[in-house]
């Protein structure tokens, strides 16, 4: 229980500045200039992530599966791989908002893994991701408000000069895993983007 309230500790600390451009944000809806905007771009280094894949049936983005996230783990632990990161999902999807519109969905829940020289030729669920140029924003609160936070990235990646190159990804920085307050959850949106 101590190691585990050092890691939550660890995470907020580390995390700290999102939260305040989120209550600044808060307070200025309106103002959506670069210094007081969440959205950030960053070089996402490349990473090897564990992965699974699933179409899934009756999607709702707003309710996360934790059942598949104990899964992806249990899977990391018997394949003897060691965590270094927090979950992501990725959407493959026609249209960027699909995740919040359609019912059906391809998804993958990914977790980066360390890995041996002699492992990554010997599980097959082992692939690099990273290695881009994203939009990246920091979206504060529950997750059933997170589709605003993906609309204001978009409208900066648009008025930026920026154009999507890539699939949309969330990393759950703070999340259920950690805390049940949903109104102090952290999630990581990501955009791999280009110059127009």
């Amino acid at each position: 229980i101590r190691n585990e309230g050092k890691m939550l500790l660890n995470k907020v600390s580390n995390n700290k500045d999102y939260y305040q451009i989120e209550l600044n944000q808060r307070e200025n809806p309106d103002d959506f200039s670069d210094e007081n905007s969440n959205v950030k771009l960053e070089d996402i280094p490349k990473q090897n992530i564990f992965y699974t894949s699933k179409e899934m049936q009756n999607y709702n983005n707003f309710e996360i599966s934790i059942e598949r996230w104990f899964e992806i783990y249990k899977l990391v632990e018997e394949r003897g791989l060691l965590v270094n990161g927090h979950i992501i999902l990725r959407y493959f999807t026609d249209s960027i908002m699909d995740q919040f519109y359609k019912s059906q969905i391809k998804l993958e829940v990914c977790l980066p893994v360390e890995l041996n020289p002699h492992q990554y030729g010997g599980i097959s669920q082992i692939k690099e991701f990273g290695g881009f140029k994203a939009a990246v924003y920091y979206h504060y609160g529950k997750y059933e408000t997170i589709h605003q936070s993906h609309l204001n990235i978009l409208r900066w990646i648009d008025s930026h000069g920026y154009e999507i190159n890539g699939h949309l990804s969330e990393e759950y920085l703070i999340s259920p895993f950690d805390l049940k307050a949903g109104e102090n959850y952290l999630t990581k949106i990501i955009y791999p983007v280009c110059k127009k």
